[in-house]
């Protein structure tokens, strides 16, 4: 059995700016690394075995934040959807530049694809992969990730199709899920709590 407090970095100067982030990366806001800190004193009274963090800047400032950053392991399966040519960019830009593919991301993601970047499918190969070697512990781990991989892996657990990836609840910064079990089989236990937060 192992259990897993899984995360989204905080807050970023891209959030803000609705720029598509993907595997290039923007600082935190002093907000995001607020929340980080209030994230940490939930967090405090819990024993990680493992820390787990994408090694994209914004999610590794926000796991040095919650615990000391000798504990943490950083896990190329743990990064954003890569979004190639699109990091960097406004919603709005891109939108603009490649409506239909834009549409497609958002509302039908089991379909889209990128001449530059990853599809969902291969995110989901990167839950998968991350969830395999989490099965060698037996305890309590901490996950530091991005919105999309946590969307992912939700939708792994409950066995949703692709085409419901987009499914509520929304993923906030420093938002906190958890799930439990062992076997490829998990239940969750939390989801999307943002209680630290008010």
């Amino acid at each position: 059995m192992v259990k897993l407090y899984i995360t989204r970095h905080g807050e970023t100067h891209w959030n803000r700016e609705k720029r598509m982030q993907g595997w290039k990366d923007s600082d935190l806001t002093p907000e995001g690394e607020g929340d980080a800190l209030a994230l940490a004193q939930v967090l405090k009274r819990v024993s990680f075995e493992a820390v787990y963090s994408s090694p994209i800047g914004r999610a590794r400032k926000t796991a040095e934040l919650i615990v000391d950053d000798a504990l943490i392991t950083f896990d190329e399966d743990l990064r954003e959807i890569g979004m190639g040519d699109w990091e960097g960019r406004t919603q709005d830009e891109v939108r603009n530049a490649d409506p239909e593919r834009f549409h497609t991301f958002w509302n039908n993601p089991h379909v889209y694809e990128s001449e530059t970047g990853e599809t969902f499918n291969q995110v989901m190969e990167r839950v998968e992969s991350f969830l395999k070697k989490v099965q060698a512990h037996k305890g309590t781990i901490l996950v530091v990730t991005h919105s999309i991989f946590i969307k992912a892996l939700l939708a792994h657990v409950k066995g949703l199709p692709l085409d419901k990836l987009w499914s509520p609840p929304f993923i906030h910064a420093t938002s906190l899920t958890v799930i439990e079990g062992g076997g490829g089989k998990y239940e969750i236990v939390m989801e999307g709590n943002t209680s630290h937060k008010e």
